[in-house]
Parts: C-alpha cells; structure tokens; sequence
C-alpha cells in the first residue's frame, strides 16, 4: 500500500485545554468540587489517548503532543461518557519502520 498523504480542513472550535477552562469556569458549572473536575478532565485525556491511537494503528509518532494539538472542531458535550477529540500538528509526526 502507497503512503498517501491528506490535508483536512476543518473550523476548530477550541483546544482541549480551553475547553476545560471553558467548561469548568461557567458561571453556571456543575463542576466546583474536586471529584467532578477530575472525572471531567479524565473524560478529555482519554478522547485525546484515543486520538493519538489512531495514529499510533498506522504506526506513525507525533512528536509533539500538547493540549493544543488536541481540538474539538465542534464544541463537544461534557456530559457525555467520551469525548472524542481531533489530533493535529503533524507535522513532524514519524512512521516507525521495523
């Protein structure tokens, strides 16, 4: 199979980072003790974990990885089980060849 090389365009919304400020911040936030921040945040790392599997299933390595590179091209519901996340800043991003 050839390597193929896609460029997507997309509108982002906001990085994981500013989603969690957003979300947490509200005037209007469920999320003001501890537990709920931290089950909110977990819920974020493991849509950007799944991400940056998908690249890992095509055996490529980012090289890069920070909440910036981790965005929602719509804003995403928080109260869902996942929240799935877009991985950008490929740039220089690897193939491991073994």
């Amino acid at each position: 199979m050839a390597n193929l090389c896609v460029m997507v365009f997309d509108k982002v919304e906001m990085n994981i980072k500013q989603y969690y400020h957003y979300e947490v911040n509200k005037k209007d936030s469920d999320m003001k003790d501890y537990n709920k921040k931290l089950e909110f945040l977990t819920k974020i790392v493991i849509g950007a974990a799944q991400a940056l599997a998908r690249l890992h299933k095509y055996r490529y390595v980012h090289l890069n990885v920070k909440a910036q590179n981790f965005v929602y091209v719509e804003k995403p519901d928080h109260k869902k089980e996942e929240i799935p996340c877009k991985l950008t800043g490929l740039d220089n991003a690897v193939k491991l060849v073994i």
